[in-house]
């Protein structure tokens, strides 16, 4: 499959022209596919999905379950719909498979362990065929593959949250109607907004942060002495969220065999809390990442531009070239050198060639 890289965004007029092909389209079931819309799963398998609980946290998709030992599996098929559910309650955590294919689509998600995560969709198009792609592996970025299936898009991001900031339309058409399959009264979407909001207005009056302590407190954790060592560690989790970003950033092959495991343990630890993610709380480890503040530099709104470009230039510790006020062509340029800006600090931003995906990432078959 070929994968061409992602240059361009959605604008109001192209969005307003999808939505009145979706109210012109004679055939129903055309324009639900069409418009990004997913049919709901059956009441009766829905009713055994209870069973799991899904979260948001850290900006990662994790599911949990109390009800350890159980298994099941169960199929559904009514009205050319069929359905298969299979449910296993582990103590690494549950793994879910759930699949269903119609006359003109097949999706499903498949959760492995609680928190590694696949979100597929392949319908029908005037070309052929479309297909969305969702890969969340533990400790790599969220992978999005979308377009047609013979040369798709591939987009990376740190996390889901990320993910939202980037490509909001993307997420509000086509990720969001797959995670309501998990949890059908998730408000993902309207989450993402909030977090947009909170982020915007904590700009006002950014989060004063340490990151020369925190750059100490890393180096630290090679220290020679075994009590030094666990002072850092401690000072590192004491910071809380804020912090998160930070570490998630670092580029790990620069740090000996203990540093690495104690910040992997430590991003554990704070983002493994299980709390799940809110408007408030993400913002804390968002405000200090240029990747969020990079993503916004798209908006259309150019007070959210002006605002991001300040916060980014900020965290870059230097002026940036970039024109919120500029016309589209040419802030589109400027946002691309930007990039070259961030990715040597190990940061992951969608417009950039994103690498092979993984080889034990599961694949969507044509059915």
């Amino acid at each position: 499959m070929a994968h061409s890289v992602r240059h361009y965004r959605l604008h109001s007029a192209s969005i307003a022209l999808t939505v009145l092909l979706c109210i012109v389209f004679l055939n129903h079931e055309t324009a639900r596919v069409a418009c990004g819309q997913v049919p709901k799963m059956s009441a009766a398998l829905a009713g055994q999905l209870r069973l799991i609980e899904a979260r948001v946290v850290a900006g990662r998709i994790v599911a949990v379950s109390s009800n350890v030992g159980q298994n099941m599996s169960s199929s559904s098929t009514s009205n050319g719909r069929r359905e298969r559910l299979s449910i296993k309650l582990t103590e690494a955590g549950p793994t879910v498979s759930y699949e269903m294919a119609t006359a003109g689509e097949q999706l499903g998600f498949e959760i492995v362990a609680g928190d590694r995560v696949t979100l597929r969709r392949q319908y029908r198009i005037d070309q052929g065929t479309a297909t969305i792609e969702f890969y969340q592996i533990p400790g790599r970025p969220i992978v999005v593959l979308t377009g047609p299936s013979e040369a798709s898009v591939k987009i990376e991001a740190a996390s889901l949250w990320h993910l939202f900031l980037a490509e909001p339309e993307l997420c509000r058409q086509q990720i969001v109607p797959l995670m309501d399959l998990i949890r059908p009264d998730w408000k993902v979407a309207a989450m993402a907004n909030d977090i947009e909001d909170q982020l915007i207005r904590a700009s006002k009056a950014p989060v004063v942060t340490d990151q020369g302590a925190w750059e100490r407190w890393v180096a630290e954790l090679a220290a020679s002495r075994y009590s030094q060592r666990q002072t850092a560690d401690r000072r590192l989790r004491e910071s809380g969220p804020k912090v998160l970003s930070f570490l998630q950033r670092i580029d790990r092959s620069r740090l000996d065999t203990e540093q690495s495991r104690r910040v992997r343990d430590i991003i554990r630890s704070i983002a493994g809390s299980e709390e799940e993610d809110t408007p408030e709380r993400v913002p804390l480890w968002l405000a200090d990442d240029p990747r969020a503040w990079y993503a916004l530099l798209a908006r259309d709104d150019a007070v959210k531009r002006k605002m991001a470009a300040e916060q980014l230039a900020r965290l870059l510790k230097g002026p940036i070239d970039f024109d919120p006020n500029a016309p589209a062509a040419t802030r589109l340029a400027k946002r691309a050198a930007l990039a070259k800006r961030i990715e040597p600090a190990g940061q992951s931003i969608s417009e950039r060639p994103a690498p092979a995906l993984p080889a034990d990432a599961p694949a969507v078959e044509a059915k």
